[in-house]
């Protein structure tokens, strides 16, 4: 049995489903998804996951009912994969745990708690991923992009608050730009996605007058203070042309599912300080 504690946003959630998926590897251990955490933060979150794909098979995104249930449940709570030797997976044990995985000597029980961000093998990521890219729901939303050359993602809210994330700042979205354009000279229309709509245009303002021929709009779902069409969102992402992201990983997952492999630009660190070492075939960071 795996036991996945999920915590964060969708772009969290995507993580820890992918640490999950490559850890059970072709092995049909069954998977218990737990999102009782997922509203135990100062931001609620919901279990999205379910909303932009459908579980694999052996995946259950709830707790069972009785003993056994209450059991597994505080067991999560008590943050159990943070600390357990050996049965316990978190983001300081991953890297050996998924070495155990493919010489094929990890033990069957794993409880798993961490974001997953970093020391993934290519090879193994881009198995996972491809996987991820099938289970997507054939009924998700058709977004309407025709009119962009390029989507921008500009992360706003909580980020603000938190200086270990303020890393995708005006000066590296003018990099970006003229990095895009560079690369795509015909680019000359961008489609601005954000959950900050009054953060994303002091950006863009920043971005137009370096940019003045450029025509920079916001998305519809971004042109109220209170997004609430995030799939949509993520769908505009996921089949731009061309994309601009920041250190969001909502917006990198949206690229990663992309089967098309879209030009992709996006700043060489998600957190300040940690370079990251997970990059994308047609991706190109940013320095920031």
């Amino acid at each position: 049995m795996i036991y996945t504690r999920m915590a964060g946003g969708l772009g969290n959630q995507l993580f820890q489903l992918a640490a999950t998926l490559a850890l059970r590897g072709e092995a049909s251990e069954p998977v218990l998804v737990n999102t009782d955490g997922l509203h135990r933060y100062q931001v609620k979150r919901n279990f999205d996951v379910e909303h932009l794909m459908r579980l694999p098979t052996g995946f259950h995104a709830h707790v069972p009912s009785g003993i056994g249930g209450k059991w597994q449940a505080s067991l999560m709570r008590s943050r159990i994969g943070r600390w357990l030797p050996v049965y316990g997976v978190n983001d300081r044990n991953f890297e050996s745990q998924l070495l155990r995985r493919t010489n094929a000597i990890h033990p069957r029980t794993l409880w798993l708690d961490g974001y997953f961000q970093r020391h993934w093998p290519p090879f193994i990521f881009d198995a996972v991923s491809a996987q991820m890219q099938s289970l997507l729901h054939s009924h998700l939303p058709t977004p309407q992009h025709e009119y962009a050359d390029c989507v921008m993602h500009i992360r706003g809210g909580d980020f603000l608050k938190s200086a270990a994330h303020q890393v995708s700042d005006g000066r590296y979205y003018l990099a970006a730009v003229a990095a895009m354009r560079q690369r795509r000279p015909m680019t000359a229309a961008v489609t601005v996605v954000t959950d900050d709509a009054a953060h994303a245009r002091s950006i863009m303002d920043i971005v137009q007058q370096a940019q003045p021929d450029l025509l920079l709009s916001l998305a519809l779902t971004s042109q109220t203070t209170a997004n609430a069409g995030w799939l949509l969102d993520f769908e505009l992402l996921r089949n731009a042309p061309s994309r601009i992201i920041g250190n969001s990983t909502f917006a990198w997952w949206a690229a990663a599912l992309d089967a098309q492999g879209a030009p992709t630009l996006s700043p060489s660190q998600w957190t300040r300080g940690v370079p990251r070492d997970l990059t994308l075939q047609w991706e190109q960071l940013i320095p920031v």
